[in-house]
C-alpha cells in the first residue's frame, strides 16, 4: 500500500468537491504519517510515509497488539498518539471494500 499525500484545498477552490458524494474530505492533522500493520497475534509493524520501518507510539502499538484480528491502519502520529483515518485492511480483506465501508468498520472499533 502506498500512502497518498494530502492535497490542500481552500474554501472556494472547487466547491463541487465539497458537494460531490464521490469525494471524501477529511481534516488534515499536522502529524507524521504512519501505517500500523497488526498480524492479529501480538505482532505490530509500523511504517512511515515512504514505507520505511519506523517505531510507533508504545501505547498505540500495545493496544493494537492486543486486538485479536489482523488489520492495517493508516493515520498520523501526534507525539504519543495516532489519529487513525483509514482501516485499510481487516483480516486480510480490504482492497474491495469502499472507503465508506472501511470508515464504517473503523467506527465500530473506536
Amino acid at each position: 500500500m502506498d500512502p497518498m499525500l494530502a492535497t490542500p484545498q481552500k474554501r472556494g477552490d472547487d466547491v463541487s468537491l465539497y458537494l460531490d458524494p464521490g469525494w471524501w474530505l477529511q481534516p488534515k492533522v499536522d502529524g507524521e504519517r504512519i501505517v500500523l500493520v497488526s498480524d492479529g497475534e501480538g505482532g505490530v509493524r509500523c511504517f512511515n510515509r515512504e514505507g520505511a520501518p519506523t517505531i510507533g507510539p508504545a501505547a498505540a502499538v500495545a493496544e493494537l497488539a492486543a486486538f485479536p484480528m489482523s488489520m492495517t491502519l493508516d493515520g498520523e502520529r501526534l507525539g504519543d498518539t495516532v489519529v487513525v483515518f483509514d482501516l485499510v485492511e481487516l483480516r486480510g480483506e480490504g482492497s474491495d471494500v469502499t472507503l465508506t465501508g472501511r470508515l464504517q468498520l473503523l467506527e465500530r472499533f473506536l
